[in-house]
């Protein structure tokens, strides 16, 4: 997974509809030193908008704040910050201070970060062993990204035994919950029959989940399937619907298997 879009994976997280009065409603029991108020204020300078102005720095005032009073929520938005350089100097050692102490009461979305951490050596000294344990956390909680990422370690054996049954369960999981890479790669397993037992129908429709999701490599895939009648009933017309759309994302297999089909 691309490091440098780790922590913006982070903050994409659902937004509340924030106005002036809601603003007003929340600063009033910050100030009296309400721990979830605090943290909605630091969300209300952290995104702007509606009458309050973007300002990182009184975001992470205020999350600060809260954090400190033991949200879990707040502690690990503020390790975002730290790890992000957001209102604050970057320093990734109290970006892990604070996931670790939002994912010891829990937190997926901490535990995960933890484990990215121990992962790749990011704030703490790099420890496989520590970095599945804190993605096993998150992923038992169906943190999808923690699911995928458990999926790599047991693929590879890093800080765990390799273990094909395991990274097909947990692929799985991650694709049932509609993870892209997820359903990528369950599907490339059963087609080869690794961790799962064979299954060229399975393999077929995880392609095309992954195809609908918007993934180039499914899409070709949900063709060439199409195209040969493996999984699924022979097609041409779905074969070169799913060649075109791998196509205009510019992937070379599906513009020669296109050219080949139509003269494109």
């Amino acid at each position: 997974m691309n490091r440098t879009i780790f922590f913006t994976i982070l903050l994409i997280m659902p937004l509340l509809v924030m106005g002036q009065t809601t603003y007003d409603q929340y600063i009033k029991a910050a100030k009296k030193g309400d721990a979830e108020a605090q943290y909605q204020v630091g969300r209300c300078y952290e995104r702007g908008g509606k009458g309050v102005e973007k300002d990182l720095n009184k975001a992470f005032e205020w999350y600060s704040k809260s954090a400190n009073q033991g949200l879990a929520k707040a502690q690990c938005d503020l390790g975002v910050f730290y790890a992000r350089g957001l209102g604050v100097v970057n320093d990734n050692t109290k970006a892990v201070y604070w996931f670790r102490k939002a994912a010891e009461q829990g937190y997926s979305t901490a535990q995960f970060s933890l484990g990215y951490c121990y992962h790749y050596g990011q704030g703490v000294e790099k420890d496989l062993t520590q970095a599945c344990h804190w993605y096993g956390k998150a992923a038992e909680q169906n943190n999808t990204i923690a699911q995928v990422n458990l999926a790599v370690c047991y693929v590879n054996g890093l800080g765990v035994s390799q273990d094909f049954k395991q990274a097909a369960y947990w692929y799985q999981k991650a694709a049932e919950l509609g993870d892209r890479r997820a359903q990528e790669n369950i599907a490339d397993f059963f087609l080869e029959g690794k961790g799962v037992d064979k299954n060229i129908t399975q393999a077929a429709y995880w392609y095309e989940k992954a195809a609908e999701n918007g993934s180039a490599y499914g899409q070709v895939r949900t063709g060439i399937c199409y195209e040969r009648g493996l999984g699924v009933l022979k097609d041409t017309e779905k074969a070169i619907y799913w060649y075109r759309q791998a196509a205009a994302k510019g992937n070379k297999k599906a513009k020669e298997n296109l050219a080949k089909l139509t003269g494109e």
